[in-house]
């Protein structure tokens, strides 16, 4: 435990925002806030939403993966919404979007 510098109560040690007043710390545990690093690392993101992107990757290049993408996707867009302050929805759209973009490509093939 540590002293908010605001408000000086107690706060856990790698929290990256006060929750009596809000206060963000600059310090250790403030970069799940920071979208540059949000960006390079996968910081704050759910890890069904960081598998979910590299599913959605692969089936653009192995197509049975797409439908597995898809569920991926969806099971990581419901566990973030779940999840306040928790980040890597655009991994889950992704998955979501490369999975029926694919599977869409397969089926048109496999029509003509």
């Amino acid at each position: 435990m540590r002293p908010c510098p605001r408000c000086q109560r107690p706060v856990v040690y790698m929290t990256p925002q006060c929750v009596h007043c809000g206060l963000v710390f600059a310090g250790p545990g403030a970069a799940g806030h920071d979208a540059g690093m949000r960006m390079l690392l996968p910081v704050g993101r759910t890890g069904l939403s960081i598998v979910a992107g590299y599913v959605g990757l692969g089936a653009i290049l192995i197509f049975p993966l797409a439908p597995v993408a898809i569920i991926l996707g969806v099971l990581a867009v419901r566990d973030i919404q779940r999840k306040p302050g928790s980040h890597g929805m655009g991994r889950a759209i992704f998955a979501i979007v490369a999975g029926a973009l694919v599977s869409l490509a397969v089926a048109a093939i496999l029509l003509t």
